[in-house]
């Protein structure tokens, strides 16, 4: 016998996904236990619950950020421009005394200020890379700046097919758009 599925609101579907007894931040034991998220964590650790819009009349899904959907189910619509906060520093934890709201250079500014923040690889240090400092240095001693790529005795295509690159890196490593902390 079919049963119709009986859909529930946002709102209970994301209260049951989180867990009222998590840990308490080390560095700000005063806020007490985080709420952690128990579903779908992003690949930054933030929690993500799947939410229904419906532009144009048509269905379309999309993630939505759970501790905005908290701050936004106690607070109201977030305004624009506005970043939902963690006191705690913890990602997955929507306890809505830990949200905040601060603009992205708040944000930005916190997160620098609490060493939370991956530091792109330079250089050979990248595993992406192709070439070396020392080939960039050679290849900027053929190639100046300012002096039109077809003029030089070594065009960045030749360069290129040298080097096993792209006609593209080899100009953006000439005009220091790449591997710019080589001197």
């Amino acid at each position: 016998m079919y049963k119709a599925q009986v859909h529930k609101s946002v709102s209970e579907r994301l209260w049951e996904k989180v867990n009222r007894n998590g840990p308490i931040p080390s560095h700000q034991p005063h806020l007490g236990p985080c709420w952690m998220w128990m579903a779908y964590l992003d690949l930054k650790g933030y929690g993500r619950l799947s939410v229904a819009t419906y532009p144009n009349g048509f269905y379309k899904p999309r993630l939505a950020y759970a501790h905005i959907l908290v701050w936004e189910e106690i607070n109201g619509t977030k305004p624009s421009g506005l970043c939902v906060l963690h006191k705690c520093d913890n990602p997955a934890c929507v306890r809505p005394d830990h949200l905040f709201l601060g603009t992205r250079a708040e944000n930005n500014k916190d997160r620098h200020a609490k060493g939370r923040y991956a530091t792109m690889p330079k250089g050979s240090n990248c595993t992406q890379h192709r070439l070396t400092e020392d080939e960039v240095r050679e290849i900027r001693t053929i190639c100046k700046p300012g002096i039109p790529w077809h003029s030089n005795d070594n065009s960045y295509s030749d360069l290129a097919r040298k080097y096993g690159v792209s006609f593209h890196t080899i100009r953006l490593a000439v005009l220091r758009k790449n591997w710019a902390h080589v001197k």
